[in-house]
């Protein structure tokens, strides 16, 4: 257990660094949904009680969200994206979006077409195509 700066405790569960599970991991570990999400989650929990590590994320973010919003202001010159969309306002709303279906995928409220349904119907809404979540959704 860690203890945040607010003195909440943050479970962490990791994967060996070549991939391989812990031993003694429970069972939902070992599933290929979230064997995959383990490693990234327990560096973001950590990040909560590590500074440098919370700092290195923080350093990060911006070149995400810059590539992710010359890649849509790249679809409005190429006249795939309204001219009018304000594409760093898209790009934090995109990256906040993905990230919030991390969780769920992992604990399985959402399988992977779920999740790549709503994705599809975001971008369809973006650059003018919506579509209408399948399944679960």
């Amino acid at each position: 257990m860690l203890q945040t700066r607010g003195g909440h405790q943050v479970g962490v569960r990791l994967v060996a660094g070549d991939g391989h599970l812990v031993p003694g991991l429970p069972q939902p570990y070992a599933q290929p949904r979230v064997r995959g999400h383990v490693t990234p989650l327990a560096f973001l929990a950590r990040s909560v009680v590590a500074e440098p590590l919370a700092a290195l994320l923080r350093a990060g973010l911006p070149i995400v969200l810059d590539f992710y919003a010359g890649q849509l202001r790249a679809a409005q010159a190429a006249g795939q994206v309204a001219a009018d969309v304000d594409a760093v306002m898209e790009a934090a709303m995109l990256f906040a979006f993905a990230q919030g279906l991390v969780n769920p995928i992992v604990i399985g409220h959402y399988t992977a077409e779920d999740a790549a349904a709503l994705v599809e119907h975001q971008l369809g809404r973006l650059f003018g195509r919506p579509q209408a979540p399948s399944g679960g959704a």
